[in-house]
């Protein structure tokens, strides 16, 4: 069996930068698998560049630097989103964090090369083949993301429903597709956000951010254009640039308050209580709020105001491992004002959304705080060099003080003797200090490590009662927490089937309508108080056909409304003289149309003057119109004969004086 043919593309910039206003050209290079040119393009604009990417599908486009085709981060991340799925933008120079020369990329994958500066050309054909034989690193972004949105279709008539009607039935159509994504998601294990707008009936719109490539969602969500909605599938590249898997974190052990929902309140504050960040934003995701806590710190507890946890809290608590807080009780708008202020030194925050993600981190700081300040008065009585911050961070998340302390020290004992294992194997190092000299110092940490341990092992037993009294009451709201989550899964079950009945019914109720409508207008055919027409969009032969294909040949005594009468065809004149049809009904009677067909001896009616009626393909009249087409055909015929009579009369005269 033949491997499958796969292409790599390799560029190198010919004139012009990413700098300048004017657009920078590129040489283009495309090879198969088997190292074979399949297309060379030179002088080619960034946009034609992305155009051929989706005409070849490349593997990877390969460049040596990919701020020749960006001048900055947000630029290339709007490159990145316009690629094909599957196309991988590669930097050949850059292998395991390290830059070098694609001269000697070229040599260490035994690529004969020139001497000399090399060519546009010659640096694209390179570039392709170093990413073909896997070198070089995948250019991402530190929040890389899939966006499906869900939202009306742009047809905007209605038929013969009214307009609010019609508009809940998109809106139940939108409910039901986004219903749909959300279930295919879930079966796939895929993680999701969504935001939803909601309309009467339904939902106006719904914005999913998938936690995944969009090349992982080919099979399971697909995009869609249709009457009643439209799916549109893009990818999202935000945050830093990665060259590879190169993000830095800051260690700063911090407390984040989050209020989730269309608009997010975040609030970060140390394990001192100062506040570092606050703000509200809409419609943020978790990748969002990840790279913004993730900026200011390592995340130890999230906290929230209310006592069920919020859904997308639990995910984000699990996804960057970090504990929560939550209160006994919902909290209330006096204590979450009072926290605030004290939180800021005094100062309100702007919004709700804000006061309530202060509130509940700086809640839950309080509740730490004198476990926090003893952990500050047991390291100052031990005159050894500890990182407090991460013996405060392991005690937020349930270890002791003691097992805190025990396990900075063990790490240091460990690196102590890490690092005399180094020194002792440096026989070649003049400054080494002697053998027995680190020996000493171990045994001092060691001991000093004992009369630590001895102290830990009194508060072990003085903190024992306390511990259980917490592991009881833990346990106590652990239960109740659960009782809750089953209670409020249990309500989301019946507000999901409650939707559901509502938009059936309101599917059955416009059914019945429709069908009452139906019945009402039949009965009335039959009492010969109306008929059916047929309506044609404007007088051309292919609407015509279109009118026949589903009512039948036309044929005498047809009534027909005609839409549009600016465009006609005389064709279609023709045809429906022919055919004998009974009379038209126009909009105006005034138009060129009108008056042509007056003269050719077919009666025009006003449609104004009429209750017309369209149910889906169906136009329905009052029987009257019968009657008036027959006057109006009554009239034009006693018109004609006028007309002729007076011509004769003028023939004969004239024929009499000569």
């Amino acid at each position: 069996m033949e491997n499958k043919r796969e292409f790599y593309m390799g560029i190198d910039i010919e004139s012009g930068s990413p700098l300048s206003k004017e657009n920078h050209k590129f040489f283009v290079i495309i090879i198969d698998n088997d190292l074979k040119i399949v297309n060379k393009i030179r002088d080619i604009t960034l946009s034609s560049l992305i155009r051929l990417a989706w005409e070849w599908k490349p593997k990877a486009i390969a460049i040596d630097n990919v701020f020749e085709i960006a001048k900055d981060e947000k630029s290339l991340s709007k490159i990145l989103s316009l690629l094909p799925p599957q196309t991988q933008l590669v930097q050949v120079t850059i292998n395991d964090g390290k830059f070098a020369d694609i001269k000697e990329i070229a040599k260490q994958i035994n690529l004969e090369i020139d001497q000399g500066k090399l060519t546009p050309s010659k640096t694209a054909y390179l570039a392709a083949v170093i990413a073909l034989k896997g070198k070089g690193t995948k250019i991402s972004f530190s929040n890389e993301k899939t966006q499906i949105i869900v939202s009306k279709g742009r047809w905007s008539k209605s038929g013969g429903m009214s307009q609010n009607r019609y508009q809940r039935r998109i809106r139940a159509s939108v409910n039901i597709a986004a219903n749909k994504i959300k279930d295919l998601l879930e079966r796939s294990g895929i993680d999701y956000d969504m935001f939803v707008k909601k309309g009467e009936g339904g939902i106006d719109s719904a914005i999913f951010t998938v936690y995944t490539s969009r090349e992982k969602l080919y099979g399971i969500v697909r995009p869609h254009k249709g009457i009643d909605y439209s799916i549109a599938i893009k990818s999202i590249y935000d945050g830093k640039i990665l060259f590879g898997n190169n993000l830095d974190k800051p260690d700063r052990p911090i407390i984040v308050g989050i209020d989730p929902g269309i608009t997010t309140g975040i609030a970060i504050i140390d394990l001192e209580g100062n506040v570092l960040y606050l703000d509200s934003k809409k419609e943020m995701d978790r990748g969002d709020i990840i790279s913004l806590i993730y900026s200011y710190g390592k995340p130890i507890l999230l906290a929230v105001d209310v006592d069920i946890i919020p859904d997308m809290v639990k995910k984000l608590a699990s996804q960057i491992n970090a504990e929560i807080y939550v209160p006994r009780e919902d909290m209330l708008v006096v204590d979450k004002s009072s926290l605030a202020l004290k939180a800021t030194g005094g100062e309100n925050p702007d919004t709700t959304h804000e006061r309530d993600a202060l509130a509940s981190a700086y809640k839950a700081f309080l509740n730490y705080k004198s476990k926090l300040s003893q952990v500050e008065s047991y390291v100052e009585k031990i005159d050894i060099d500890l990182d407090v911050e991460k013996i405060k961070a392991d005690v937020i998340r349930g270890i002791t003080i003691a097992d805190a302390i025990d396990k900075q020290i063990n790490e240091m004992l460990n690196l102590n003797n890490e690092e005399y294992k180094e020194e002792n194997n440096n026989n070649c190092n003049p400054d080494k200090q002697p053998e027995n000299e680190l020996i000493s110092k171990i045994q001092k940490l060691e001991a000093e490590k004992i009369t630590l341990e001895n102290k830990v092992n009194e508060l072990i037993k003085s903190l024992a009662i306390s511990e259980n009294e917490v592991r009881s009451v833990k346990q106590k709201l652990k239960t109740e927490l659960l009782k809750d989550e089953e209670i409020k899964k249990l309500k989301n079950d019946v507000s999901r089937l409650n939707s559901l009945v509502n938009e059936l019914e309101e599917n059955i109720n416009i059914a019945n309508e429709k069908n009452n409508l139906f019945k009402n207008i039949l009965m009335k055919i039959l009492n010969n108080e109306m008929i059916i027409i047929k309506r044609l969009q404007s007088l051309k032969m292919n609407n015509i056909k279109k009118v026949e294909d589903i009512y039948g040949k036309l044929k005498e005594g047809d009534v027909i409304l005609i839409e549009d009468q600016g465009s006609f065809e005389n064709d279609a004149i023709n045809y429906i003289i022919k055919k004998n049809i009974l009379a038209i009904i126009v909009n105006r009677e005034d138009t060129t149309l009108s008056e042509l067909l007056k003269k050719k001896g077919i009666p025009v009616l006003n449609k104004n003057d009429y209750n017309i009626v369209d149910i889906d393909i169906f136009t329905f009249a009052p029987s009257t119109i019968l009657k008036d087409a027959s006057m109006k055909n009554k009239e034009l015929k006693k018109s004609n004969v006028e007309e002729i009579d007076l011509r004769n009369i003028i023939d004969q005269y004239r024929k009499n004086k000569i």
